[in-house]
This record gives structure tokens, sequence and C-alpha cells, in this order.
């Protein structure tokens, strides 16, 4: 059955006040690219080259700036350098030099010679606000993602392998399950991603339909619980690796906050490895699987085993599976979806996968498109349902 068909016969998901969000952050991504290429054909070629070769310097002016917590170190003041190098327990001169190349980019401010504060550039280093980036910022400079796009990186491309894996002996997830801290590092940065992006998801789609979220590889539950606070009549199954759920439990115990206390008791956690396990069968069409930011990082092979026992399990209920993820354009996808496309290839075996993609993988798991939903983000929601 076509895609076409099954959406003529299926209800809608999509609500319409949220697809005018997703229209208008299209057309300012839109605007942003063409801003960035004008931007970029101003400047020389050669010296344009120069720019991007040495563009680690700037990230990694901004890491050690995370690192030191200058920012939170500053707070609302305006601080000399004496007395901020104290604080961070750097050599002055050379945190102001490092300081003076951020402040060239918007980030920090010297708003008298030697004297240091923060401004809008800096503030989202600083922990605790809504808005804040370090933990997101600590992740990307840390040693295992320096190896493995410094050092891994050549060889990887030369042979067609996860630099990741070359540099530790495997990719990051798989990594991780065997590195508590970067696994606390990593949950730590995406919880910051949530943060920036809100949930246009919860909005997005009619959830009233359904009474119980299978939210496959959902981390420690954080979008299933946003969900579960917005429609008391739902349930969730957060089916996660048994390292994440681990690290779930520790966080619930530690929870104080009363809505997401109330929502934690319609909540439960499976342990299990979706690599080598089934996912849990849907008992009902009120039932839906949500998969989010996880088959970007599986090898097509496991993102089509992952995608067929999710047909399986949903089939004799006829569940609904909705996949939030990326849609990479065929051409000219931008430097943010471009970049994260080679940042699934220099850590995992997956990737950023156009539509025609999607569907690949889809048609041969037996699931059929059914609907895309739009959202004022980079990602979107594929609706799908077992092929009949």
């Amino acid at each position: 059955m076509s895609a076409a068909t099954t959406s003529a016969q299926a209800p809608r998901l999509a609500r319409p006040g949220p697809a005018r969000a997703a229209r208008l952050f299209a057309r300012l991504m839109r605007a942003v690219q063409g801003l960035q290429a004008w931007t970029a054909g101003l400047t020389p070629a050669p010296f344009r080259l120069v720019q991007i070769g040495s563009a680690y310097w700037q990230s990694r002016a901004l890491g050690l700036a995370a690192e030191l917590d200058v920012a939170e170190q500053l707070g609302e003041a305006t601080l000399p350098i004496e007395a901020l190098a104290a604080r961070c327990q750097a050599a002055p001169e050379l945190l102001q030099r490092l300081l003076r190349v951020l402040a060239a980019l918007g980030v920090f401010e010297e708003p008298r010679p030697g004297q240091w504060r923060n401004n809008k550039g800096s503030a989202p280093l600083r922990a605790g606000r809504p808005d804040s980036v370090r933990e997101l910022v600590l992740l990307h400079q840390r040693p295992e993602m320096r190896a493995a796009w410094f050092d891994s990186l050549g060889p990887a491309l030369r042979q067609g392998r996860c630099a990741y894996a070359l540099s530790h002996g495997r990719p990051l997830f798989e990594h991780m399950e065997r590195q508590p801290a970067l696994e606390h590092a990593f949950a730590r940065a995406m919880a910051q991603v949530e943060g920036l992006t809100g949930a246009p998801w919860v909005q997005a789609l009619d959830w009233q339909r359904f009474e119980h979220l299978i939210d496959l590889g959902g981390s420690v539950g954080d979008k299933a619980l946003t969900l579960l606070m917005q429609h008391p009549r739902l349930h969730a199954t957060v089916v996660d690796r048994p390292a994440t759920v681990r690290a779930a439990q520790l966080l619930a115990a530690g929870e104080t906050e009363p809505q997401r206390l109330r929502a934690r008791e319609r909540l439960r956690f499976l342990a299990a490895d979706l690599r080598q396990e089934p996912p849990p069968a849907a008992r009902s069409a009120t039932e839906v699987y949500w998969l989010s930011a996880l088959l970007h990082g599986l090898s097509d092979a496991d993102a089509l085993q992952l995608l067929r026992g999710v047909a399986q399990a949903a089939a004799p209920a006829g569940a609904t599976v909705l996949v939030m993820e990326v849609v990479r354009p065929e051409q000219h996808p931008g430097l943010a979806i471009a970049g994260m496309d080679l940042q699934m290839a220099v850590c995992t075996e997956g990737r950023e996968r156009s539509l025609r993609e999607w569907q690949a993988l889809f048609e041969q798991a037996g699931l059929s498109l059914c609907e895309r939903v739009p959202l004022p983000s980079l990602a979107e929601i594929l609706v799908l349902r077992p092929a009949t």
C-alpha cells in the first residue's frame, strides 16, 4: 500500500497551529543560510580558507572558557583579569589573551583594559540558565571527541570507518556503556538541547488519540515526562539500555518537583538492548511507538533491524509509529544539517538521511509513511503505520 493511500485512510495527526510556526522557522532557516553564503562571499577565498582552517582556535578557546567556568566566576560583576584568573586558577596573561579572542567573537566583554564582564554572548555559558549550553560545549570538547575528530577522522575517511571506533575501539554509544562519566556528560548535554529547542512536538500532534507511549531509546525519560505532564490520561514506557535505566532511576530518586512526581506515577522503565531484543508488543491501536533521534545514530542495517522489530510489534494491534528525525535535503542541506551528518559519521555508524533514504528503510521494514509533520526545528515527525 502506498503512503498516499494509507494517509488518505488514516486521520491526520498534525495540528494546524504549530504547522504555521514550522513554516515560519523553515523560512527563517533559508534566510540564515542565504545570509551566511552572502557574508562568506564577501571574504576573499584565500582568507576564507585560512579562517576555516584555523577555526579550531576559536572552538578550543571557548571550550577552555567553559572548563574554567569563566562566565560563572564573573557572574554579574566586572573583574580585573588578576582577580578573575585567581578565581579560575589560571595564569592572568594567558587568560587575558584567550578572552580577547572570544571577545572578538562577541563572547565576553572588556569595557576597560584588563577588566572583564559577561555579555549576551557569554551568559549562556553559565550553569542553571534556561538557555545554558555549557554542558553541550564541554561535551564537544571532551578528549574522546577531540581524539575522534583530530586523530582518527583522516584514517577513517580513507578506510570508510567510524572515526570514534578507530580511536576508542567502538562507536560512541557502545563506548558510553563502559564509560559512566561520558554517559552522564552526554545526558546533561542532551538535556540542554531539549531546553533550547523546547518541546514543539508536544503541541504539533493530537496526542489525545493515544493512551500508552512506548518510547524506544528514550534515555532518562525527559521527553516522556514532558508529554505525561501535558496529558494526564497518557501512560508511558521508556525502553533503553540497562546502564541508562539505572541512571534514570537515580534521577527519579532525587525528583522533588510535584508535577513531575505525579507524572512519574504513570511512567515506567524497561531495560533492554534494542539491537538484540525486540521492542514490547502493542496491545491496542491506542498505543504509539516513539523513536526520537535514535535512528540517525544507527547504520542502515541496524536501523532496518530495529524498524522491522517495531513493525512486527505494532502490526497485530495496528499501533502507530512516530519517528522524529532530521530529513536531510538531497542538495544544499545547510551548515547545521551537514555538520550534524558529519558528526554522525565521526561518532557513530549512522547518518542524517534524506526522504528517499528514509522511505527505503521504512518500506523494507514493512512500514508505510502516512504523514510528515513539520516542526519549528531542524527535525520533523514522520508518522508511520504497519503496511498491509
